[in-house]
């Protein structure tokens, strides 16, 4: 607080400019800890808790909800060959891209370096988990401009549903990881959706 005399007046100004600039500084930490720095995403953490509202909400109002593990192919050679710079242009570039092909009610996270989760929220009755899949695989057929090449890469996608296929949220993400290696397995760039005995049917693929 400044004091100021006015005449005969004394007159006091109170600074708040510290008190934002600190208020700013915990909002950058708040929104560090629940995101991924490289493409602004949410991280693992976050997801869960909305997956975790998610699940509630649909529980409540006899909603549907679909939990997509995309994994990305031939991202690791561009690492290798043309460095982490360009692997990190890629990946916000992917990120982007996720980004416009779903709902803005819907959430796309980074939870590993090439690993991506989406949720698909507050559903009727038809499940959009294949549809929204294949639009991800025609995004992945642009090519991406990156180190100075033209970079080609692919996604293995894994879909669970609730409730058909889990009702909590570890066992929607285990149903959907499980459908994603079943992908990687049987030759990549494509998408499956859960069944019980997917493990066995992958490894026979």
């Amino acid at each position: 607080m400044t004091k100021l005399q006015v005449g005969s007046e004394d007159i006091y100004t109170a600074v708040f400019r510290d008190i934002t600039e600190r208020k700013q500084s915990e909002e950058r930490i708040r929104h560090l800890a629940h995101h991924d720095s490289l493409t602004g995403l949410p991280n693992r953490h976050l997801f869960q808790d909305r997956l975790n509202h998610a699940i509630k909400v649909a529980k409540r109002y006899d909603k549907s909800l679909v939990v997509m593990f995309v994994d990305l192919d031939k991202f690791k050679p561009i690492n290798d060959t043309l460095g982490h710079e360009a692997g990190d242009f890629v990946l916000q570039e992917i990120a982007r891209r996720f980004r416009k092909i779903v709902r803005d009610s819907d959430t796309v996270a980074r939870i590993g370096g090439d690993e991506f989760v989406i949720l698909l929220e507050e559903l009727d009755t038809s499940d959009p988990g294949p549809m929204i899949a294949e639009k991800i695989l025609e995004s992945m057929e642009e090519p991406i401009l990156a180190g100075g090449r033209q970079c080609h890469l692919g996604a293995s996608i894994g879909i669970s549903r609730f409730p058909e296929d889990a009702m909590e949220s570890d066992d929607l993400m285990r149903c959907a990881d499980e459908a994603m290696y079943a992908v990687k397995t049987a030759g990549r760039n494509a998408y499956r959706v859960y069944e019980p005995n997917i493990s066995v049917l992958g490894r026979a693929g």
